[in-house]
C-alpha cells in the first residue's frame, strides 16, 4: 500500500514536516509495510521553503532583515535552480510568529523587513520574486514593503511616514524611486483567500483583531486603508479596493499590485506545480491531508481541499484530520474528502490539545486506519 502524507502545517502549533512525523507514526502501527511519502505542504505561508529544500528545488539565503517591529533577525529566502526565480515568505521577516502577544500591534508593525528580502534577491540577479503571503503580523498594504524598495511614503508637509498601518492616516503622496527598476521584475502573490482590502470581508474586518487590533483601532486602520487606496490609484492609475485576494496579508498583496503590477495567484496551485504534486498523487493508494482548524477559509483553496480535489479527479480516498472541525462537512465531502476526523479523543482546552497535539494526531491515525484496515480486511 502507498500511503502519501501531505498537511499543512497545525498553524501556531506545529509545523507541516511535524504533522507528516506524527501521521506516519500512526500509519506505522496499523500498516508497518506501508511505502509512505511525506510531502509537508503550504498554501504559499509558513513552510513553503521547508517543501522546496526536502525537494531539491534551491538554495537557501540567508539574510538580515527586520522583523513587524523593525529589530534585527536573521532571517531567510530561497532562490530555485535557475537563480532567477525566488521563493519569499512574508512570514519570515513579518509574521505573527515573531512577536509576543503583547508585542502584537498592527497600527505599528511592518512589512519593511520582507521588503529587505525581496530587495537582497533583486540584488542578487532574481527577476521573478514569489511571496508567499500567509501569517502576516501586519495591516500597512505593503507599504513597509514599498519603502524598503525605494518609495518614499510622505505626508502633505512632504515628511517620511512612521512604519505601520496607524501611519497611513497622514498619508498624501508616494514617490517612485528614480531608477525604477521593477518594471522589469516579475512580482507574484501565493495566496490562499479572497478577502478584498476594505468592508466587512476586507483585512482589517477580518484578520487584524487576530494581529492585536482593537475594535477603535479597527475603526482607525480601516479609514487609514481606504486612505492608502486612494493614494495608490493616484500614483499608479490602478484601484486596488476590490481586487480578489487583496486584503490578504493585511493589504500586502493590493498594495503590491497596485504599486508593482503584482499577480495575485493560489498558492496552493503555485507550489503544486512547482512540486509535481499531481503527478505524486497518482501513484498512491490512500491520502491522508490535514490543518489546524477546518473552516469555511478551507473552502477558499487551502491545502485540504486541493489535495481532495486532485483525490477525487483520480478517484483516491483522501482522508482529512484537523485540530478543530466547523460545519456543515457537506461541503466538505462534496469536493472529496472520503473522511474528515478532530484529532480530540476527549474534551479538552485548546491549551491542552496543543501540549498533546503530536500524540492526538498520531492517536487519531491509528484509529481511523485499524478501522480502514478491518473493512477492506488489509
Amino acid at each position: 500500500m502507498h500511503i502519501l502524507i501531505a498537511p499543512d502545517s497545525f498553524k501556531e502549533n506545529l509545523t507541516a514536516y511535524q504533522v507528516c512525523n506524527s501521521i506516519e507514526k500512526g500509519i506505522n502501527k496499523v500498516f508497518p509495510k506501508a511505502n509512505i511519502e511525506k510531502i509537508p505542504m503550504s498554501d504559499g505561508g509558513e513552510g513553503a521553503i521547508r517543501l522546496f529544500e526536502i525537494n531539491k528545488l534551491g538554495k537557501i539565503i540567508h539574510c538580515p532583515s527586520l522583523d513587524p517591529i523593525l529589530r534585527p533577525i536573521d532571517s531567510s529566502y530561497m532562490i530555485f535552480n535557475d537563480n532567477l526565480t525566488a521563493w519569499i515568505e512574508l512570514s519570515k521577516a513579518s509574521g505573527l510568529d515573531l512577536l509576543q502577544n503583547s508585542e502584537k500591534n498592527p497600527l505599528i508593525t511592518s512589512t519593511y523587513g520582507t521588503g529587505l528580502l525581496i530587495k537582497d534577491a533583486i540584488n542578487r540577479g532574481c527577476n521573478k520574486i514569489i511571496l508567499g503571503i500567509g501569517g502576516s503580523a501586519t495591516n500597512d498594504g505593503g507599504s513597509g514593503i514599498l519603502s524598503a524598495l525605494g518609495f518614499k511614503l510622505k505626508n502633505k508637509n512632504n515628511v517620511i511616514l512612521p512604519h505601520g498601518g496607524g501611519g497611513l492616516k497622514a498619508l498624501n503622496k508616494i514617490e517612485i524611486p528614480k531608477k525604477n527598476n521593477f518594471k522589469n521584475i516579475s512580482f507574484k502573490i501565493a495566496c490562499d483567500v479572497n478577502n478584498v482590502l476594505l468592508g466587512t470581508n476586507g483585512a482589517t474586518a477580518i484578520f487584524s483583531e487576530q494581529k492585536g487590533a482593537s475594535e477603535k483601532d479597527k475603526i482607525l486602520l480601516e479609514k487609514n486603508m481606504e486612505t492608502y487606496a486612494s493614494v495608490i490609484e493616484k500614483t499608479f492609475s490602478k484601484n486596488i479596493k476590490k481586487i480578489i485576494g487583496g486584503g490578504a496579508a493585511g493589504g500586502t498583496a493590493a498594495g503590491m499590485v497596485g504599486a508593482l503590477n503584482a499577480k495575485i495567484t493560489n498558492g496552493f496551485s503555485i507550489i503544486s506545480e512547482i512540486i509535481n504534486l499531481e503527478k505524486k498523487i497518482k501513484k498512491t493508494d490512500l491520502i491522508i491531508t490535514g490543518e489546524g482548524k477546518l473552516d469555511f477559509q478551507s473552502l477558499e483553496g487551502k491545502v485540504p481541499l486541493g489535495i481532495a480535489q486532485f483525490g477525487k479527479k483520480y478517484n483516491i480516498p483522501v482522508i482529512c484530520i484537523a485540530g478543530s472541525i466547523e460545519s456543515p462537512l457537506k461541503n466538505f465531502y462534496k469536493l472529496g474528502f472520503y473522511g474528515i476526523f478532530s484529532i480530540q479523543d476527549k474534551p479538552m482546552s485548546v491549551s491542552n490539545s496543543f501540549k498533546k497535539s503530536k500524540y492526538l494526531i498520531e492517536n487519531c491515525v491509528i484509529r481511523i486506519l485499524s478501522f480502514y484496515k478491518k473493512i477492506l480486511k488489509i
